[in-house]
């Protein structure tokens, strides 16, 4: 039965317009992490996260393989920042810097949370001990509901927890970022339930219209609510949070399903997104780091343009294909 499932979701046609997504959020999580104004960085951090829980609701099975998910996931995450860790010691050493542990951090990536005030390094990596919490307490509802109704009972969960202020330090210490799976549920729970939902089709000019009111509802919206960071449960209030999380995911699947030029770069870059999202820091570092003494005064965008320049070089013009050993060996495991 596995094996025919397996063989099934092999031969299903590639959702191109999920790749697109993919590529705008990863591009997105660049320009995030690159110091932009805090406006922008206000207008990105509302939905960003949420997207990318929202498209992994769309692409699942209702199945759950806690080893092949575990694998998956983890072994980016342990690579990344533990590379990221001794990068940082001989930094913390080459400059002779006092007053940090350097056991700390690499404690913190043990744990695949924020421990004490040991943050991991390369912090975007959050997401993926984050994607696996989600998926593996889904898993364990399953036990007691069907796959649909399992998801539904975890993203309640996630909006209780994001309910409970007193608390949210708590949650959002918990090992595997288990507290921020939590709240993603919730999205990937949109995802699962957008897959199954079959919309009246609208004609043109009122598709643009609606666009056009909810990219204006969102800017209104996320400009009140503030700056948001699911990674530290800094949510605001948090039925605006989901609200802005859902409409701004919403737009940008809308926009990726309009018909796109060949020789699509943003969804060969979504595509890759999981090497782009371990990498992509410490990239920015090292594009700064060249750059600055050059230049001096570098604009932030410079250094963004640099760094999804050499993606799409990579990835577009070179075509270099490049898939994770562990994407390969899940897939044996599977079998």
């Amino acid at each position: 039965m596995m094996v025919q499932q397996s063989i099934t979701m092999r031969c299903a046609p590639r959702r191109l317009d999920l790749d697109r997504a993919k590529g705008v959020g990863i591009v997105l999580v660049v320009v995030g992490h690159s110091t932009p104004p805090e406006i922008l960085a206000t207008v990105i951090y509302g939905f960003h996260m949420p997207l990318f829980f929202v498209i992994s609701g769309l692409l699942w099975r209702d199945v759950v393989r806690p080893r092949s998910s575990a694998w998956t996931l983890m072994q980016p995450f342990y690579i990344a920042s533990t590379l990221s860790w001794i990068l940082w010691v001989g930094k913390q050493l080459f400059y002779k810097s006092d007053g940090v542990p350097l056991w700390g951090p690499l404690v913190a990536t043990i744990y695949a949370t924020d421990w004490h005030g040991y943050f991991v390094h390369n912090a975007p990596l959050w997401f993926l001990p984050a994607m696996l919490s989600t998926l593996l307490l889904i898993w364990l509802a399953q036990w007691v509901a069907s796959p649909p109704y399992a998801v539904s009972v975890v993203a309640c969960m996630g909006i209780a927890v994001m309910g409970i202020e007193t608390s949210a330090d708590w949650f959002a210490s918990l090992p595997f970022y288990a507290g921020q799976g939590l709240v993603g549920a919730v999205f990937f729970a949109a995802g699962r339930l957008i897959r199954d939902v079959n919309l009246p089709e609208l004609d043109v000019r009122s598709q643009y219209a609606m666009v056009a009111v909810g990219i204006i509802v969102y800017l209104f919206v996320v400009t009140w609510q503030g700056r948001v960071d699911l990674r530290i449960f800094n949510f605001g209030n948090p039925v605006v949070y989901i609200f802005n999380g859902l409409l701004g995911s919403a737009l940008v699947l809308w926009f990726c399903r309009r018909r796109w030029p060949a020789g699509d770069s943003v969804g060969m870059l979504g595509r890759h997104s999981l090497l782009i999202l371990v990498t992509h820091l410490p990239l920015l570092w090292l594009v700064r780091a060249i750059v600055q003494p050059i230049f001096l005064e570098v604009p932030w965008w410079t250094i963004t343009a640099a760094a999804v320049f050499i993606y799409w070089v990579l990835f577009c013009k070179l075509r270099i294909w490049i898939r994770p050993v562990m994407h390969q060996r899940s897939r044996s495991q599977e079998e």
